[in-house]
């Protein structure tokens, strides 16, 4: 069971160290994607980054934020499954801009 997803950083600069862990029981699927936002239209565009781990509970998944993503991402986007009960939660983090001074995070469950 899926209890909380914790970051080490809730808005990262592009070329930071990224962990992510999920708390919880269990072991779990746990999936990055990048969204971009610039050209239009916002989609999803893979990097070397995104990927998919099995990753059990407690352990750190580490992700070095995507240079390229500077001016163009809307941000992060982690898919965590739950490989016993397929309980999905699904986050998004944004990426550290030039003159943006707040993170956000959108989740829904």
């Amino acid at each position: 069971m899926i209890e909380k997803i914790e970051y080490s950083d809730l808005e990262p600069s592009p070329g930071d160290l990224l962990r992510v862990t999920v708390i919880g029981s269990g072991r779990f699927e746990l999936s990055v994607s990048c969204f971009i936002d610039n050209p239009p239209p916002p989609r999803f565009a893979p990097c070397d980054e995104c990927r998919t781990k099995s990753v059990r509970a407690g352990e750190a998944f580490e992700m070095i934020v995507p240079s390229d993503l500077e001016g163009r991402s809307q941000g992060l986007q982690f898919d965590v499954r739950d490989l016993e009960t397929s309980q999905t939660i699904t986050q998004r983090i944004q990426i550290k801009q030039q003159g943006n001074e707040r993170g956000r995070m959108m989740a829904s469950a």
